[in-house]
């Protein structure tokens, strides 16, 4: 349980910002869950700046997780972690599970985090493939996944909205992708790392919309290079082409 003391202290903050700005008050104690372990909650001053029409933001809501580092398993799937994040759909923006021992596939269930900007994976266990339905995800504009066990080959479908697709960076490095690649709908993708894949043939050139400026595909099968207007740093070393 959450020390009352802190619980009130981080309330009057939140409190005094709000009325700073001409917020509505918030309640006088954050919920206990606001004082755990790796969770940001919702307060006064997380729409700081941001019109009220346009904040979906209620007080005392989950909406970061920073779970990294934490030696945390999921019972051999990480489809164990579908439950807490149907729970999180409405308020969740950042889930940080990187350096863990999660296993598995990536649970299709984090396509229902409807405000979800950063999804950080890295450095598991995961298998299986990336799920096509991550590209319905309106708001995610991180994904990491690097150092996994992951196949298959990249979705296209990861950047479906095209020129509205949110996607800004895409961290694949050191898993066991294959085949062709096609990022050239993902109009505001500005970095990918790749590298240390068995990605082959020759890269789909991007579209005009596409502002990818910096892509790492070392060590992998291409037998071509990417290109793009806007590419400003490319690297295909490593590669037999």
């Amino acid at each position: 349980m959450c020390n009352t003391q802190r619980q009130q202290g981080v309330a009057a903050a939140a409190e005094a910002v709000a009325a700073a700005y001409g917020l509505n008050m918030a309640p006088s104690v954050l919920p206990d869950h606001c004082c755990w372990f790796g969770v940001s909650c919702c307060t006064p001053s997380t729409c700081y700046g941001v019109p009220p029409s346009a904040c979906n933001c209620t007080y005392g809501m989950v909406t970061a997780l920073y779970l990294s580092h934490n030696n945390l398993t999921s019972g051999n799937t990480a489809q164990s972690l579908e439950p807490s994040i149907q729970a999180l759909s409405c308020s969740l923006t950042s889930l940080e599970l990187h350096k863990n021992q999660l296993e598995g596939t990536i649970p299709t269930a984090v396509t229902a985090l409807h405000l979800l900007s950063n999804l950080n994976l890295a450095f598991n266990n995961l298998t299986g493939t990336i799920p096509a339905t991550l590209g319905n995800m309106a708001s995610l504009q991180s994904l990491a996944l690097t150092s996994n066990r992951i196949t298959g080959t990249l979705p296209s479908e990861l950047c479906k909205l095209g020129p509205n697709s949110p996607l800004n960076n895409l961290y694949l490095s050191r898993n066991l992708l294959t085949g062709t690649l096609n990022i050239s709908t993902c109009g505001n993708l500005y970095f990918i790392d790749g590298a240390t894949n068995y990605f082959s043939g020759e890269p789909v050139g991007l579209e005009e919309y596409n502002h990818l400026q910096v892509a790492n595909f070392s060590e992998n099968n291409f037998t071509g290079i990417l290109f793009g207007i806007h590419l400003v740093q490319v690297d295909f070393s490593l590669n037999p082409k």
